[in-house]
């Protein structure tokens, strides 16, 4: 099991309704999977900036929530 899937499944296990629906959809779909969850989006000079989504590579809420307690 990759390290991607791992997060994948960490991330399901804790979601809300509508994410969990989103995470749902691309459960067959490893190359997706690891899309979205090959690293967290880190804070550079010019912010915090990705596309729109559920994973640690997206910009979503919980990745903006990591953000602001740092």
């Amino acid at each position: 099991m990759t390290d991607e899937f791992k997060k994948y499944q960490r991330w399901l296990k804790k979601a809300d309704d509508s994410l969990k629906r989103e995470l749902e959809t691309i459960k067959n779909y490893p190359e997706e999977i690891k899309k979205r969850f090959y690293r967290d989006l880190s804070f550079g000079t010019g912010g915090i900036r990705g596309i729109l989504g559920a994973g640690s590579a997206m910009m979503n809420v919980h990745v903006i929530r990591r953000a602001a307690q740092g």
